[in-house]
């Protein structure tokens, strides 16, 4: 809970700060986060943690925290609530005749049937993000290896959650009233992260874990005070379909101890049979009942619930900061400066000439700046005064163009692009007439992107000179080219 805690006080720290335009300065709480080590996202957590420790923030977090816990508890609660009243359905009368067909179909099938449905599109979720995966990459990914497999098997459930999280963002779209700080990176979290998608699947299976919770305590009480009468039928199976059915579910539950009906007694109850149904089999019927419940509804969901738990936590363990978010891009300037110099390795020698032929790279931004998203898939989340958007298409492109020549209020302008997007020439041709049109400095940020975790070092350095030799053909100064460290 921890790592959470920390990711959640760096994402709604950067939300602050966007929505100023700037980043916060304060000398001591700076070197404090430099002290916090080498790593860049440990120094911005630090520094989150500590600005959030005298405003208040972190008590506010807490308190929203607090809020979706107990709404998830409420929601479980009424989930088992509604499972109760599942079983108000059918006849409450002592002695009623009631369809063994119709029971199971109401309480067990809708479970089982999600339940498939969520491992169907889990799988192909997960074969979807292998193949683009492997596609780019140009190797093949072990079943079982990558952390697409985690992320596509939880993204088919937790809808509850990702309702909540798209209802944050319209409202905040729409201005109805403002969202603070807190909802919006609950919101990210649970979208946009495997550990928060596997916190909504995981919810998912609780809710479905108290329905089947109060639809078998329901039954237990119907069962232990009423008197029922089980009978079965259908109108468009046959009757040995039907009692053959019967009695292959009946099986397993026999082999774990449970005095099921047996063959005899399933086509002894049968629609239409004359005479009284002996005791035992009433009670037989009503062990198969509450044993199916168990082993056919709240074992298997059991079982992916936990799944879900085990990996929202082992995402928890890893969670990582979205660094080509302009709120912590322009926090590099401050947090990592440069060095005085630069030591080669003497084992490994110098970098070789095509990766060290292009010098004098930006290391850090601009603070003030306007942001743009060349192809990325979604965009930089500020406020819309710094936000132009994704650059998708011509049109958009023709679009940015005339804002760009139209504004002369920007102090900079950023435009952001994976190294997963492939330089072309269509690109050259946009960002030299972008450098034209501009009236302020321009830069090209270079980003990582999960994508390119599978590449070698070789690969991920070549792609870096691609973009460098594009971006210097389309007018840009080495120094205004900030890319990531290889």
């Amino acid at each position: 809970m921890a790592v959470l805690k920390y990711h959640l006080q760096a994402e709604m720290w950067r939300l602050v700060e966007e929505a100023e335009g700037k980043p916060r300065r304060d000398p001591a709480i700076e070197a404090t986060a430099r002290v916090a080590g080498e790593i860049f996202q440990n120094r911005v957590r630090a520094r989150a943690a500590r600005f959030l420790a005298t405003n208040g923030g972190v008590s506010s977090l807490d308190r929203f925290s607090a809020r979706l816990r107990a709404a998830t508890t409420g929601l479980i609660a009424l989930s088992l609530i509604a499972g109760l009243g599942i079983t108000r359905i059918f006849p409450n009368d002592d002695g009623a005749a009631v369809n063994v067909i119709a029971v199971l179909g109401a309480l067990i099938l809708p479970n089982l049937l999600s339940l498939f449905l969520w491992l169907l599109v889990s799988f192909a979720g997960a074969i979807s993000s292998g193949v683009k995966s492997a596609t780019k990459s140009g190797t093949c990914m072990k079943l079982g290896v990558s952390p697409k497999l985690g992320t596509s098997t939880v993204w088919a459930t937790g809808w509850l959650g990702a309702r909540y999280a798209h209802a944050v963002q319209f409202l905040q779209r729409r201005g109805a009233f403002p969202i603070p700080a807190e909802a919006r990176a609950w919101a990210g979290f649970l979208l946009h992260t495997g550990a928060g998608r596997a916190r909504l699947a995981c919810l998912t299976h609780c809710l479905w874990l108290g329905l089947m919770l109060g639809s078998l305590s329901g039954c237990w009480a119907w069962f232990a005070f009423k008197q029922v009468d089980f009978q079965w039928g259908s109108t468009v199976l046959t009757e040995s379909t039907v009692e053959r059915v019967l009695t292959q579910l009946a099986r397993p539950l026999s082999l774990l101890g449970i005095a099921v009906p047996s063959a005899q007694e399933v086509s002894l109850t049968r629609l239409g049979q004359t005479g009284t149904v002996p005791a035992a089999t009433r009670r037989h019927w009503g062990y198969f009942i509450l044993a199916a419940l168990v082993v056919y509804g709240l074992l298997p969901r059991a079982l992916a619930a936990s799944f879900t738990w085990g990996l929202m936590k082992a995402h928890e363990k890893h969670l990582e900061l979205d660094e080509a978010q302009p709120g912590y891009a322009r926090l590099r300037s401050f947090l990592m400066p440069p060095p005085a110099s630069t030591i080669v390795d003497a084992d490994t020698g110098p970098l070789p000439a095509e990766f060290s032929s292009i010098p004098n790279r930006a290391t850090v931004l601009p603070v003030a700046a306007a942001w743009l998203a060349l192809e990325r898939a979604s965009p930089p989340t500020f406020e819309p005064l710094q936000n132009l958007g994704v650059i998708a298409d011509r049109q958009t492109q023709r679009q940015i163009l005339d804002i760009a020549q139209a504004t002369h209020t920007w102090p900079a302008l950023v435009v952001q692009v994976a190294l997963v997007t492939t330089p072309d020439r269509g690109l050259e041709r946009f960002l030299a007439a972008l450098t034209a049109a501009v009236h302020c400095p321009l830069y090209l940020q270079l980003v990582d992107a999960p994508e390119a975790s599978e590449w070698n070092s070789v690969d991920h350095a070549q792609r870096i000179d691609d973009w460098t030799a594009l971006a210097l053909k389309a007018g840009l100064p080495p120094a205004n080219i900030f890319a990531p460290t290889t």
